[in-house]
């Protein structure tokens, strides 16, 4: 049975720590889910902001992209879903890590 927790995901590493996973949507119709962990180490690496309403501004829609449309940002949402688009594993000492710090 899945938790409900009383405050709702400020970042990337509440998230991964509240088991979510991000639902990307973008406009033309294509929907992604990518793992929080995953995705919250990538931003990490890059410096990139982790805030859950900065995340949208650095993802891009894979569908657009090849079909040479305009960019557009997709809206997001957090989901208890499997993920369906794979990104480099995230080291998961580090995300306790981090988890541990905020306590």
């Amino acid at each position: 049975m899945a938790r409900e927790y009383v405050y709702e995901a400020r970042d990337l590493v509440d998230a991964g720590a509240m088991h979510y996973n991000v639902l990307a949507r973008c406009p033309c119709g294509h929907a992604s889910i990518l793992e929080s962990i995953d995705l919250w180490d990538w931003f990490r690496r890059r410096g990139w902001d982790i805030r859950i309403r900065a995340v949208p501004r650095r993802l891009k829609c894979t569908a657009c992209e090849d079909a040479a449309r305009a960019r557009q940002g997709p809206s997001i949402e957090l989901v208890r879903k499997e993920a369906t688009v794979s990104l480099p594993t995230a080291d998961l000492r580090e995300f306790k890590r981090e988890v541990q710090r905020r306590r």
